[in-house]
């Protein structure tokens, strides 16, 4: 089924977040701004009153398509008609237009063009030209900064990511950097990871660092088990284990020795498996595999889900069973063995939620001029 849209128009975003039901968004100055998902939700509502409760699962929590419950219900008794509803739905682009005097302004961060964005127990980290900053956000109302922001290296930073307590950032040809949240000062260590980082991908307590798109080094981490958290988490947003990291990489293996396959333009991975996209168009599929000892291998096995894309791939996101792809044309998605297309316009930036509970069914892209949140069925 072709996923829901929802635009928010403003020319002056460059970039969408959703994290703890707030939506932020960046200028091109650097700016950042949120507002509260229910009050797009609420004015959509109204708008469109048909769809209501399709706003409510895109905006607040689409974990409800994953219900155990729901899935009886609407594969039962009412599949047709929510079928029906859905097809309806999609067919439609809900717009709110978005001004952002009435959002509120958590401040500029130290440098731009902005990079990449992560939001994570409870701050907002941003990765920009001139290196990354973070804010303090409110964990009553996250949409609420309790700092200002503030720089944490100098290093461009061109992809953040977070998981267990540990921040990740990657500075392209400067390496891979890091810092916890354990440490209420959020000092990065100065000494690099790794020589060479361009984005990480999380695989459970694991992560893969890409030295470029057919490359990576998967560090296999060591973790310990807290009594508790020393640190603030969203049960909906962020994950609910104790485990923090002990060592970081203690044994690491590159992608060379994981992989048969040799004619890979692409890679991707996500918690259990990495999407291969080869340089014939061909898009496989192959599990991760953990041993009980210790080892990682990914399986003999591959799986053949799209055929003969011809489409010149820039880069790729794993979504909820689901792959994003971004080309010079548009954007589009893998799911079920079929592609549709979400926007025929290459977008500025784009992300999925697979660490989010109530929103890993989402997808937002930023355009010229406006955001678009996807939901997908």
């Amino acid at each position: 089924m072709k996923p829901l849209t929802i635009r928010l128009l403003n020319n002056d975003i460059t970039d969408l977040y959703c994290y703890a039901g707030v939506g932020f968004f960046t200028t091109d100055e650097g700016d950042v701004y949120s507002i509260s998902l229910s009050t797009i939700c609420d004015e959509l509502s109204k708008k469109y009153s048909e769809y209501s409760n399709f706003f409510k699962i895109a905006l607040i929590n689409n974990d409800y398509l994953l219900n155990d419950q729901f899935k009886t219900l609407v594969f039962g008794k009412i599949y047709k008609k929510f079928i029906f509803e859905w097809d309806k739905a999609s067919k439609i682009i809900f717009e709110y237009s978005l001004d952002l005097s009435t959002c509120e302004n958590l401040g500029r961060v130290s440098g731009y063009p902005i990079y990449d964005i992560k939001a994570y127990g409870f701050h907002l980290f941003v990765g920009h030209g001139k290196g990354a900053d973070y804010f303090k956000l409110n964990t009553k109302n996250a949409g609420q900064n309790t700092t200002k922001s503030k720089k944490m290296i100098d290093a461009r930073i061109v992809s953040i990511s977070a998981k267990i307590g540990q921040i990740l950032y990657s500075a392209g040809t400067n390496g891979l950097f890091t810092n916890s949240l354990i440490d209420e000062n959020l000092t990065i260590n100065e000494t690099p990871l790794f020589n060479t980082s361009f984005k990480t991908i999380w695989s459970t307590w694991d992560f893969a660092n890409y030295e470029s798109n057919n490359k990576f080094v998967y560090f296999h981490n060591k973790t310990t088990k807290q009594e508790k958290r020393k640190y603030s988490y969203s049960n909906l947003d962020d994950e609910k284990t104790k485990n923090v990291i002990s060592e970081i990489g203690f044994m690491k293996i590159n992608s060379s020795e994981l992989l048969k396959e040799k004619e890979i333009d692409y890679i991707i991975n996500n918690n259990k498996y990495y999407y291969m996209i080869l340089k014939n168009g061909d898009i496989k599929l192959v599990n991760l595999i953990k041993d009980d000892d210790g080892g990682i291998h990914l399986s003999s096995r591959q799986k053949l889900i799209f055929q003969n894309n011809k489409e010149k791939i820039i880069s790729a996101k794993s979504g909820y069973e689901s792959l994003v792809i971004e080309s010079f044309d548009n954007l589009s998605l893998l799911k079920d063995n079929k592609i549709s297309i979400l926007n025929n316009t290459q977008p500025l930036n784009y992300r999925t939620y697979l660490t989010s509970i109530r929103l890993r069914k989402t997808i937002t892209a930023s355009y010229v001029g406006y955001s678009d949140l996807y939901l997908t069925l």
